[in-house]
């Protein structure tokens, strides 16, 4: 688990294959969960929920790679889309809530899938949480092989319900009824806030016996060579 208010920022290789020759279902996702709780992973992409389905537990948010079309709040059949998903709910009677989707037909990454190996490259941030701006956001990056093409530009987390103190990460990807092959493989993932401690007392006192020595002749002539 890592604090929400660091943030944080992936980078991972994905292919997704199978065998048909048009589309591969369903898709993969990436998603952030509840940092005190263990996951279970759920129906759609593994992580979002429809109706009579489970969700991934205690999930705050899921970015989801759609190559199928597949069905939350929103209507079915949309190929080819990136999707953030909300926080999932308990009752599997509640669809997971689709907060926004952007179709990628027709841009310069085109289709999720089929993408054999080596894959594609995905850049996820997850802004980091503060006093100031107490709401992630989330931008979604994919380079397909000519160079990071921005999908999702810091789109807000507000109103997606309380933001956890900590954050877990994981992938998921399902299928459906049809086959299909999904691959990850994390190229980096860093938080974007570092936690400087303050300097106490026995810091600044470690710090002046270090300059105190550091001018004795001995070893300014041990440091010079």
């Amino acid at each position: 688990a890592f604090s929400s208010a660091e943030g944080l920022q992936i980078t991972f290789d994905y292919a997704a294959y199978g065998k048909w020759t048009s589309e591969d279902a369903d898709g993969l996702s990436f998603f952030l969960i509840d940092g005190s709780t263990p996951p279970t992973l759920g129906s759609n992409f593994g992580y979002a929920a429809k109706v009579s389905t489970s969700a991934v537990t205690n999930g705050y948010v899921g970015i989801g790679l759609d190559a199928w079309g597949g069905c939350s709040a929103l209507p079915c059949g949309v190929m080819d889309r990136v999707i953030v998903y909300g926080e999932t709910r308990s009752s599997i009677s509640h669809p997971t809530p689709m907060l926004t989707e952007v179709p990628l037909l027709g841009t310069a990454v085109g289709k999720i899938a089929p993408v054999d190996r080596p894959g594609r490259i995905v850049r996820i941030t997850i802004s980091p949480v503060s006093p100031a701006a107490p709401y992630p956001t989330v931008t979604v990056e994919i380079d397909p092989g000519s160079g990071f093409v921005k999908v999702i530009d810091a789109f807000s987390l507000a109103g997606n319900g309380p933001v956890p103190a900590t954050f877990k990460m994981g992938f998921g990807a399902s299928t459906g009824s049809h086959v299909d092959f999904h691959e990850v493989r994390i190229r980096s993932a860093k938080t974007l806030v570092s936690a400087v401690p303050a300097l106490g007392q026995s810091t600044l006192g470690a710090l002046a016996l270090l300059l105190t020595l550091l001018t004795l002749p001995t070893l300014r002539s041990h440091f010079k060579n």
